[in-house]
């Protein structure tokens, strides 16, 4: 069942930070930001930084040892979870939504060294999202909230583990239809 209005927005929120790892010596988040393509329009996409903290003396200090961003060219980027491993490689979790793709589990290879690599698709979406928390006639709006499901963690084994809400179909309910994605990146 569709409702009859035009689809929501999904909800970018705002720059909070959603998660936070400590690795490699460093401190690691990434917020949303918005991201101005030179070829395209203003879209959200992903700030990353690693703080290295040190205490001297009774003082905490620190300093950006990387930092950066992850944009895809005309398409929304959701939600950041980040996880690094000591070895200062990880992944950057987020959804990847837009014009060209339905919400869609995503992520980036992440290093200490080299900083974000190339956006990629773990879980495509297939449809978009139409939840009730979207539609006027029962919040007001027309922006879906979004974003509660994204999370990233390191296995014993090195690999990374990363959960992202995307939308890849099935049965829906009145009132939804996402997915929560979970996904397993292998060590590199």
């Amino acid at each position: 069942q569709r409702f009859p209005e035009k689809l929501p927005l999904l909800n970018a929120n705002d720059d909070r930070m959603n998660q936070v790892c400590y690795a490699a010596g460093c401190l690691w988040g990434g917020v949303n930001t918005v991201i101005k393509a030179p070829n395209g329009p203003t879209r959200v996409g992903v700030a990353y930084f690693a703080v290295r903290p040190s205490w001297n003396a009774g003082v905490l200090s620190a300093q950006v040892a990387q930092a950066g961003y992850v944009a895809v060219n005309q398409q929304n980027l959701l939600f950041p979870a980040i996880v690094v491993n000591n070895d200062g490689r990880g992944i950057i979790a987020f959804t990847l939504a837009g014009p060209d793709y339905f919400p869609s589990a995503a992520y980036a290879p992440l290093s200490l060294d080299q900083g974000a690599g190339a956006v990629r698709i773990a879980g495509p979406g297939v449809e978009p999202a139409d939840g009730f928390s979207g539609y006027r006639a029962f919040t007001g709006g027309n922006v879906e909230r979004w974003g509660d499901y994204h999370t990233a963690v390191v296995d014993t084994d090195g690999s990374f583990w990363f959960t992202a809400q995307c939308n890849l179909g099935g049965p829906r309910t009145f009132y939804a239809n996402w997915s929560t994605f979970i996904g397993r990146v292998a060590p590199y």
